[in-house]
């Protein structure tokens, strides 16, 4: 497979993140994270009780995907990771530690793959965690898929990942992290 980073369509910025158009799931993504964060600070200012359930969902449903799958891609898009990074912000309005999983994931995520680069000089391609282990993410931006250093750099983030969401859930049984 060919690397794309040759591609002179692509436009790198800092932190060798790239500029590009949403696609339609990045689109669906950030809609439904905004849906989020939107249904939380109104049910805080008005239904207080029910905001946890929000928190809760939100923050696990974000944590499956940045743990599990290949979406830390998608934070490759500076526009993507500056709307994440805002929403995320604004998800910390209460600051139930549960609340900090999308966050604490994403910085996480950005800083294995600039570690990546810095060693590799070329894009980190996370594994995607399954019934059974790891297995292989074709990149379709990227035109290549992970081989063994994005396998060991996949366990590493996610034994990063295992500790931010064993302190965000801590937060539900009253372990004080």
């Amino acid at each position: 497979m060919n690397n794309s980073d040759r591609n002179s369509e692509r436009k790198f910025t800092i932190a060798k993140l790239e500029l590009r158009k949403f696609d339609t799931w990045d689109i669906v993504i950030l809609s439904i994270f905004t849906l989020a964060v939107v249904s939380y600070l109104v049910l805080d200012e008005y239904h207080s009780e029910k905001r946890f359930q929000i928190t809760y969902f939100s923050s696990f449903a974000a944590a499956f995907l940045i743990f599990t799958t290949a979406f830390g891609l998608r934070f490759r898009n500076i526009k993507f990771s500056v709307i994440w990074l805002i929403l995320s912000l604004m998800f910390l309005y209460e600051n139930y530690p549960i609340a900090q999983i999308p966050l604490l994931g994403f910085v996480s995520y950005h800083i294995v793959r600039l570690i990546f680069w810095k060693m590799y000089k070329k894009e980190f391609i996370p594994y995607e965690l399954g019934r059974g282990g790891l297995f292989r993410y074709i990149s379709k931006i990227e035109k290549k898929g992970g081989n063994k250093t994005d396998r060991l750099f996949t366990k590493i983030l996610l034994a990063i990942e295992s500790v931010i969401f064993t302190y965000g859930i801590s937060s539900l049984v009253g372990i004080k992290v």
